[in-house]
């Protein structure tokens, strides 16, 4: 049972995929230095619109860490 599954809570792509791939928002918090309320956002509110500058560094923190993805995955 997937994480979100166990919660209840509804996931956007990037949340689902993160929870596919085990990584946790702490580490994408990490990885990008975006804000965890910001990273919350991303992962579970689909009416969450980030910025250019927010999808341009959350892709570009998945690129370095060898994770193959492009902005039109998540959005």
């Amino acid at each position: 049972m997937a994480w979100s599954e166990h919660l209840g809570r509804e996931r956007t792509k990037l949340g689902a995929w993160l929870d596919r791939k085990g990584i946790s928002q702490a580490q994408l918090h990490k990885w990008s230095g975006v804000s965890r309320p910001t990273i919350t956002n991303l992962c579970g509110n689909a009416d969450y619109k980030p910025t250019g500058l927010v999808k341009r560094t959350i892709i570009g923190a998945l690129q370095r860490n060898d994770y193959e993805k492009e902005e039109h995955d998540f959005w």
